[in-house]
């Protein structure tokens, strides 16, 4: 590039205001000023004399010191090279930050100069400061923000949490309400009435309006219905105890056998169809499991068994033992009336569900949920197959008791199940 043209160039560049040009000497190993002064240059460099090292140390911040040899000795040996964001004394002894650009433009005339722009960065650095100034705001206002946000998150989850828990409460007070509906429903209708029907059979025995061949037909009619009553007083009791405090279980060995012939005993007037009762249970079958409850689920299960099973039918109950699984499968089943799938999805629905008997035989649809309820306590189902017109099977299974169990003080089933 000609050396004129070159200058021409770098003269008109000193117009911009904020760039100064600096031609270097090699030969003479200093600098001096070409074209327009920028008015942040101090006047003493356009009078500097000195050599380049004291060019750098007068005019150069001293922590930059450590890159004064660099450049020297690039600018020595007419490397090009890029000093950027330094330190710059200009005027009132202030240092402006300013970017060092040098550049070798060598020719015939001029071989052994080179040229040095120095750019004033105080404007971009104002930009800079300025913007790093907005930056912080910026992130400072997003940090709150997300603060404010992560309040907003908590409160949120608060307030869903507190309504879940009224939506729970809610739904706890409509079931306690339902089953304070329940309760007074049983109390109103279905232990009234039997009661009813007690106090007229006792009213016609004292009248003696009863002819004394038919007195023994009704007395197994009055044992009947308060035994009924009893049983659905019972059922009625555990129910509502369960239903509003829980009740405690207590595992045990009980054997099975005994506390069906108990059971059995207790209902034998309700047996009275004529129905074929097959027990293949063994005198040594104990199982683990809540001695009270136990007794309540057998015996709605079988008063259920000889409700829903006709004159003739047959109701089997038997005991399988799984020595792998150490589990009892115990199954009552009956040739009765059977049940259709909708029934059985009634059964352990959110309503209360009941039918009558072979016989016209009313209940409160306790029974059934309370075996169910009981059993899920015991760790256990109530399982129901049935088809309609060919009979049902109920059935659960429990854990086997251990021989060791076995020879504790074991609970035989008791008849009374609410003290």
């Amino acid at each position: 590039m000609d050396s004129l043209f070159t200058l021409k160039i770098l003269t008109d560049i000193t117009r911009v205001g904020r760039i100064a040009v600096l031609c270097y000497d090699m030969v003479e190993n200093r600098f001096s000023l070409i074209g327009r002064i920028p008015e942040w240059i101090p006047e003493e460099l356009a009078k500097f004399q000195e050599g380049v090292d004291s060019f750098f140390e007068h005019f150069f911040h001293p922590q930059d010191k450590s890159f004064f040899p660099i450049c020297i000795e690039k600018m020595k040996k007419g490397i090009e090279f890029d000093w950027e964001r330094v330190r710059f004394k200009g005027k009132e002894l202030n240092f402006t930050y300013i970017s060092f650009y040098y550049r070798v433009y060598p020719d015939e005339i001029h071989p052994l100069k080179g040229y040095a722009l120095l750019v004033d960065l105080t404007e971009l650095r104002e930009i800079e400061v300025e913007r790093k100034m907005q930056d912080a705001i910026s992130k400072q206002f997003l940090m709150k923000l997300e603060q404010k946000n992560k309040i907003i998150q908590e409160q949120k989850e608060l307030l869903q949490k507190a309504n879940a828990e009224l939506e729970a409460q809610k739904a706890t007070l409509e079931e306690l309400n339902h089953t304070k509906d329940k309760l007074f429903s049983v109390i109103g209708h279905d232990l009234r009435s039997p009661i009813h029907s007690v106090l007229g059979l006792m009213d016609l025995l004292e009248l003696e309006i009863i002819e004394e061949s038919e007195i023994k037909n009704y007395i197994a009619k009055l044992r009947y219905s308060v035994a009924q009553t009893s049983e659905l007083l019972n059922n009625l009791l555990l129910w509502a105890k369960n239903q509003l405090s829980g009740l405690h279980v207590c595992m045990e060995p009980v054997n099975l056998k005994k506390m069906f012939l108990d059971k059995y005993n207790l209902l034998k007037y309700q047996f009275n169809k004529n129905q074929l009762i097959y027990d293949t249970i063994h005198e040594d079958c104990y199982v683990l499991a809540d001695a009270n409850m136990l007794s309540v689920v057998i015996q709605n299960l079988l008063s259920n068994a000889a409700k829903f099973t006709p004159d003739g039918g047959t109701i089997k109950i038997t005991a399988e033992e799984n020595p792998e699984k150490k589990t009892v499968l115990v199954k009552i089943s009956d040739n009765g009336v059977g049940m259709s799938e909708e029934t059985k999805k009634k059964i352990f629905g959110i309503e209360y569900f009941s039918t009558r008997g072979t016989k016209g035989e009313g209940g409160a649809g306790l029974g059934l949920k309370i075996c169910q309820e009981f059993l899920k306590q015991n760790k256990s189902e109530l399982i129901i197959e049935s088809q309609e017109g060919q009979g049902t099977t109920m059935s659960f299974e429990l854990p086997l008791a251990e021989k060791n169990e076995k020879n504790q003080d074991s609970i035989s089933g008791r008849s009374s199940v609410v003290s």
